[in-house]
């Protein structure tokens, strides 16, 4: 009872994290293609106009940036691969930035830091579960540095062993002192508005538990440090 209890709090965190998400990517996207509408008419209302060619290659932009859209709203909302795998972690994360900068503040810097140039071991995982413990958490950095005077995340990915090391850092309002236990409890969060459940930072502790793994937050430089880790090698 209590494994199937966990199960349905960690989907039900992800169905709420990803009705976020959604909307964020719909927003870009609204704006994409509200681009393509307003010079389309432009265009049709002159179309002599000597910035036709820029126009047009604004055009083809934004169509492509919505196509791709389209394709990441795909993909998150219907994974193809459910069972564990190897993860190309920089591939992924490549991937990801569309949907990284519709989330974070539109000032807001982002940045990955790799300690090493060499190419990332494959990580053991399911892969649309790596891509929602990042993109959790990123929604939580993102609400975190929403009042920052200059808002900033970043992401260190560190290869050891048998295992990838990462850190988000953000520079947010931070949490509550001697909280750090109770922000993985079911239902606690930080936030004070409604629309957060409570549940990221459980379902993700829970994710990485089912691989031996841990997740650690803690206060930096007036912001939050979340430290965690990924398998390298068959469970």
């Amino acid at each position: 009872m209590l494994a199937c209890s966990k199960k349905c709090l960690i989907q039900l965190a992800w169905v709420h994290k990803l009705n976020q998400i959604n909307r964020f990517l719909l927003h870009d996207l609204s704006n994409y293609l509200t681009g393509v509408l307003t010079l389309s008419e432009l265009y049709c209302e002159h179309p002599t106009s000597e910035s036709l060619l820029e126009g047009l290659d604004i055009i083809k932009k934004n169509a492509l940036k919505s196509r791709d859209l389209l394709a990441l709203l795909a993909q998150l909302n219907h994974p193809q691969i459910t069972t564990p795998t190897y993860v190309d972690l920089q591939s992924l994360l490549q991937n990801l930035r569309p949907i990284i900068q519709a989330i974070l503040p539109s000032n807001a810097h982002f940045e990955i830091k790799y300690a090493s140039q060499n190419p990332l071991p494959l990580l053991w995982g399911i892969p649309h579960v790596v891509q929602q413990i990042f993109l959790q958490l990123i929604c939580n950095a993102g609400e975190a540095i929403k009042t920052a005077p200059k808002p900033s995340v970043t992401l260190s990915i560190d290869p050891r062993d048998d295992a990838i090391q990462c850190a988000l850092y953000d520079n947010g309002k931070g949490f509550p002192k001697d909280f750090e236990q109770q922000l993985f409890q079911p239902f606690y969060t930080s936030f004070s508005d409604e629309q957060h459940l409570g549940l990221g930072l459980f379902s993700i502790k829970e994710h990485l538990g089912m691989q031996g793994r841990n997740i650690q937050v803690e206060p930096c430089d007036g912001g939050t440090c979340i430290r965690f880790s990924f398998s390298t090698l068959s469970m």
